[in-house]
């Protein structure tokens, strides 16, 4: 039997690469490392229709030098693509990252785990509220 919190986690997981695409795609998220000595510009709340689907992957507990180039497939696809350079954890164990990035806050988890309480808006709430469709592989 899976245990209840692997289902909870690949959902996160998966949604996290979404949101990391969907920035990507709109150009809200820099897909370089960013010139420091830039003025930073103002966000736009403009909506775009520049494109159909969003796919973020996420190579977690790799460096980079393990992915890019050594997996020859996932290196084409970053060179058609994109490709973010830009991305660190910022806690460890992993769950609360994947929380973060969908939902733009720990909301306080600490560890990995199941925590049902959690009951934020994330990013997924935002789509489903405009009517997209959105799906999580893992």
């Amino acid at each position: 039997m899976v245990p209840r919190s692997q289902p909870v986690i690949g959902a996160v997981v998966a949604t996290m690469l979404l949101v990391i695409v969907a920035l990507a795609g709109s150009m809200m998220l820099p897909l370089t490392i960013p010139d420091r000595t830039a003025v930073p510009g103002s966000v736009s709340a403009e909506t775009s229709n520049n494109f159909d689907q969003l796919v973020v992957v996420l190579m977690e507990n790799r460096n980079l030098n393990e992915v890019y180039g050594p997996a020859t497939f996932m290196t084409q696809l970053a060179d058609q693509f994109a490709f973010s350079t830009g991305w660190t954890s910022i806690t460890n164990p992993s769950q609360p990252n994947y929380i973060a990035l969908i939902g733009g806050s720990t909301f306080g988890v600490q560890g990995d785990g199941n925590h049902p309480n959690l009951n934020h808006p994330t990013i997924v709430d935002i789509l489903e509220n405009t009517g997209k469709t959105w799906k999580a592989f893992a």
